[in-house]
Formats: structure tokens, sequence, C-alpha cells
């Protein structure tokens, strides 16, 4: 195969969310993307960028798209100016740099525009809906879902897939059920094999709606069907994905052993950085704690949520933290609550 070639398998393996580890040593095998200073050497860096984020590496992967992005300057490349802005943007959502994320997907704009190129448009509204959609601002992602399901036929291939799972994933925030569900089974038969991910998260969705309108039994079969797709690998991302899921489907029968599953999934989204996970399961395990009629843990953990959430910038995660902590806390002590403040041993 040419090294053209090559290149559009990896390309097409990092659609696939292929392994991180293998995709990084088939670019590797590639002749050094410098030597031959042309669009394909552009691509193939932007193919390193995106691998090296995904092996947990944000800073290497800064430093490479950095690089594509001179060199497609230099050649007059820059139609792949807004796909270097987008995947940098990506960077910054998984380092919880919204700020910053928000201003490269608003560069991706402009130079897509510059480019006149409305698929590069379209690409940055559904990155600007997963913006919304990892910091808590669940209607302001379906605003975004919406408006790039209808220039579909513009996005790469895969976003046919993901795009539906990713708004279910914001109905499911919002506690839009019957939502959800109407035509996920047809949506989950659609998603190609291909796509372990999307199938992956597309079942865990399809678990938690069915366990949160009282359907425990279909739950539990599509907890084991969504089982079926997770990593090989033990320490697998969806592992943790799965535990938290766990969890959900059994924190009334089994609430010790929820508690456990989801801190140990909590620690995962902490080191991963992956704020929509992690806040989560920090609330399941407040409401977990109140259910046990243990007030102060519930407290305490509703209070470590208010701090991260202020630490990272999100007022629409903390807002949905309060709203959860009224089930069980005073009103007034919701309203007035700060990240500052502490609770004493008593939980006054």
């Amino acid at each position: 195969m040419s090294d053209d070639g090559r290149l559009g398998d990896i390309e097409k393996r990092i659609a696939a969310l292929d392994d991180p580890s293998a995709l990084l040593r088939a670019i590797d095998d590639l002749p050094d993307p410098a030597a031959r200073g042309d669009e394909a050497s552009v691509r193939l860096g932007i193919a390193r960028g995106i691998v090296l984020n995904r092996l947990g590496l944000p800073e290497s992967a800064l430093k490479a798209l950095q690089q594509a992005r001179a060199l497609a300057r230099d050649i007059g490349a820059t139609a792949l100016h807004p796909a270097i802005s987008r995947e940098t943007s990506r960077i910054h959502i998984w380092r919880g740099e919204t700020a910053s994320a928000a201003l490269e997907l608003m560069r991706s704009v402009v130079e897509a525009d510059a480019a006149g190129n409305p698929g590069d448009t379209a690409a940055a509204v559904v990155e600007f809906g997963r913006l919304n959609l990892d910091t808590g601002r669940y209607e302001a992602a379906l605003d975004a879902f919406a408006l790039a399901a209808g220039r579909i036929e513009m996005l790469p291939g895969r976003e046919e897939s993901r795009l539906p799972v990713n708004q279910r994933e914001a109905l499911l925030a919002l506690g839009r059920y019957d939502e959800c569900l109407d035509g996920i089974d047809a949506m989950i038969a659609a998603l190609p094999a291909g796509y372990g991910r999307d199938n992956f998260v597309a079942r865990v969705i399809k678990a938690r709606c069915l366990a949160a309108v009282g359907r425990d039994d279909e739950a539990r079969a599509a907890e084991a069907d969504a089982r079926a797709w997770v990593g090989d690998h033990p320490s697998s991302y969806e592992r943790a994905e799965l535990a938290l899921l766990e969890g959900f489907l059994n924190r009334k029968v089994d609430p010790e052993a929820t508690i456990a599953r989801v801190e140990r999934a909590l620690d995962r989204f902490v080191d991963d950085d992956l704020p929509r996970h992690e806040f989560d399961a920090r609330i399941l395990l407040a409401e977990t704690l109140a259910g046990m009629d243990r007030r102060v843990e519930a407290e305490a953990c509703i209070v470590e949520a208010l701090r991260r959430a202020e630490d990272r910038r999100l007022p629409a995660m903390a807002d949905r933290v309060r709203a959860v902590a009224v089930g069980f806390w005073r009103p007034a002590m919701i309203a007035e609550l700060s990240p500052e403040d502490r609770l004493s041993e008593d939980g006054g």
C-alpha cells in the first residue's frame, strides 16, 4: 500500500476509535511528514495530534497540531486550518478548559468561512454541541445538534451515527426519558458495528433511561447488551462508564456495592478530566448516601461537587448539583452554599 493509502487507512481507524497505541505505531511507521512538506504531511500531523490526545498526552498533541498548522500555512494548505482548530478545541474540552475550547471553535468557524467550506462550518457546529454537552448546557447542546442534523450530508460519515447518540445523551441528562427512548432501538440497529464506542454509549443510554422510568428488567438486559461492547483492555474507558451504570441500576438493592463502584468510576473520570461523567458520578454518590441516611457524607459530597464546578468554571454543572441536593438538603442551604463553605461534623 502507498504512503497515501496508509494515511487514509489511519484516518479511517481514527474515525472508528481504534486503539490509539496501535494507531501511533502506524503513524510512526510512515515517513517523517516534515520531509515531504505537502498536504498529506499536514493530515498526518493532525492524525498524530488526535492520537496523542487520546493517549492522554495533551501537551504533545497540541505541539503536533501547532506544527501541522505552521506547515499548512507555509505550503498554502490553509483549507486544513478549520480541522486543526476543531481538534485543538477538543483537547481543551478534555482538559476542562472551556473558554479556550470555545475560542478555538470560533476560530474554526472563521477559517471555514474564509475557505468557503460549509462542511467545516457544520463540523464546528457539531463540536459546539459537544462542548455544551460536556459542560452541562444540555438545551444548548440539543439546539446545536438539531442544526447540525440539518446539514448531515456535509459531515463526515461517522457523524450519521454519532450525532443521534449525542442527542440522546443530552435528552438523558435533561430527564426527558420518553423522548430519549423514542426510536432508540431503531437507532441502535442502524449503528455500524465498526463504531464500537457509539454502540456502547447508545446501549448505556438506553439502560439508564429504562431504569429511570422503572423498567428494571429491560434496563438490565440493555446493560448486558452494552457489556458486549466494552473494550478488552482492563483499563478501558468504557469499564468506568459500565461501573457507573451498574451502580445506577443497583443503587436501591445494594447501595454499599453501588458506592464502591461509583467511587472507582469517579477516580477514573477525575484522572481523565471528564467533567460530565465526573458530575454524574458525584450526583449518584450523593443520592445513594442520602438514601442510606448518611446525610453528612451526602452533604460533603455535594460540597465537593460544587467546589469542583467552581474550580472548573462550570456554572451549569453547579446548578444541576444544587437541583439534586434539594431532594435531601434544605433549599435555604442550597441557595446560600458557596464552594468555600465547609460542613461541621454534625452536618451543620
